[in-house]
């Protein structure tokens, strides 16, 4: 199974420290960024078997937690990311980062263990994919024909 890690982007740092060690007492791998282009910065630099969970603030400089889902998006799809925010309590910005793709939304401050469990659940759905795919294989084998891959 690929490596598991938590990528915990704010600009509050002591809120990411505080964070950090609950990441760690709970035996999950984190690092930090202080806004979403160091976030961008730091991703590029892991493995790609990695499987990320990135806990994203909205409201940062530099890069505001919009442009960041929106370049994780469409740089690391696999990516998942949970949005942590003060601003998670107002409807249209919930709606709108679900739509972008982020796979939960959590309001500031709020319990260590609601955000464990949300981060558990994204790496079950990992888990869960990884475990889709590899029947899928079994079903249908590839072959390849001149380079191409073909599906069967």
């Amino acid at each position: 199974m690929p490596d598991e890690l938590v990528v915990l982007v704010d600009d509050d740092e002591d809120l990411l420290r505080s964070l950090k060690k609950i990441m760690v007492r709970h035996g999950l791998r984190a690092i930090t960024a202080c806004n979403g282009r160091e976030a961008l910065d730091k991703m590029e630099t892991l493995d790609g078997n990695i499987n990320t969970v990135v806990v994203l603030d909205i409201k940062m400089p530099c890069m505001d937690g919009f442009r960041t889902l929106n370049n994780m998006n469409r740089c690391f799809p696999k990516a998942k990311v949970i949005i942590h925010s003060a601003h998670c309590a107002m409807q249209e910005i919930v709606e709108s980062m679900l739509l972008d793709g982020a796979v939960d939304c959590l309001t500031k401050p709020c319990e260590p263990m609601q955000l464990l469990d949300s981060i558990q659940r994204a790496f079950d759905s990992f888990r869960a994919e990884m475990k889709t795919s590899k029947q899928l294989r079994r079903f249908a084998p590839e072959t390849t024909v001149n380079d191409h891959t073909i599906q069967s």
